[in-house]
C-alpha cells in the first residue's frame, strides 16, 4: 500500500542517492564548497521558509548552467586559452608603454615637477593647486622630497584627500608639507 508518507520517503531517498553520486564525483575543494552552500541554504530556509522557492530555482538554474558549461567546455577550452593569452599580451604591452613613458621623462624631470617649480616662482597667492589623480601619484616613488607629487600622494601612490592624512604620513612629511584648505590638497610648505 502506497501512501503520501511512502511517496515522500521514496522522493527523499532518490534525491539523497542523486546527491551522494554527485558528491562522489566532486573533488575535495568542490565538496567543501558544496557543503558550505548546503549549510547556507539550510540556514536561509529556516529563516525565510516559503520565500526560498524563488531563490532555490535560481540556484538550480545556475547549477544546471554550470554543469552544461563543464560538459560543453572541453571543446571551448582551447579557444578560451588563446583568448586569455591574447589578453595577457595586451596587458604586457600596456605595461611596457607605461615604463617607456617613465623612462623618457626621467626620474627627476617630470612635467609635474617642472610646472610646480614655475608655479612656485609666481608666489603663493597666484597658486591654484589641482587635485592629483592616481595616474599622477604613480610618479611619487621617483619624486623628490618636498615636491607637489611627494606631498600630495601617500606611499601607496594614492592622492591624499584629508588634512589628517596630509599630516600623518611620516617620513618628514609633517616638516615638508601642509594642508591647503582652499584647494583641498596637501602641498609643499613653500607654496
Amino acid at each position: 500500500v502506497k501512501g503520501p508518507l511512502i511517496d515522500a520517503t521514496d522522493v527523499y531517498l532518490q534525491r539523497k542517492e542523486k546527491y551522494e553520486k554527485s558528491m562522489h564525483n566532486l573533488d575535495e575543494g568542490e565538496r567543501k564548497q558544496h557543503r558550505l552552500i548546503h549549510m547556507m541554504r539550510a540556514s536561509l530556509k529556516k529563516k525565510h521558509g516559503e520565500h526560498m522557492k524563488e531563490f532555490q530555482d535560481t540556484l538550480d538554474a545556475d547549477l544546471e548552467d554550470l554543469n552544461a558549461s563543464k560538459a560543453g567546455g572541453s571543446g571551448k577550452s582551447e579557444e578560451g586559452d588563446e583568448d586569455e593569452n591574447g589578453d595577457e599580451d595586451e596587458n604586457e604591452d600596456a605595461e611596457d608603454e607605461d615604463e617607456d613613458d617613465e623612462a623618457e621623462e626621467g626620474p627627476g624631470n617630470s612635467a609635474e615637477e617642472e610646472s610646480s617649480k614655475k608655479e612656485a616662482s609666481k608666489g603663493p597667492s597666484s597658486h591654484k593647486a589641482a587635485a592629483l589623480t592616481k595616474k599622477d601619484c604613480k610618479k611619487r616613488k621617483t619624486a623628490k622630497k618636498g615636491t607637489e607629487i611627494w606631498c600630495g600622494c601617500n606611499t601607496n601612490s594614492e592622492p591624499i584627500s584629508t588634512e589628517d592624512t596630509c599630516e600623518d604620513q611620516g617620513g618628514g612629511r609633517k616638516e615638508e608639507c601642509k594642508w591647503s584648505s582652499e584647494a583641498s590638497v596637501c602641498l609643499p610648505k613653500d607654496k
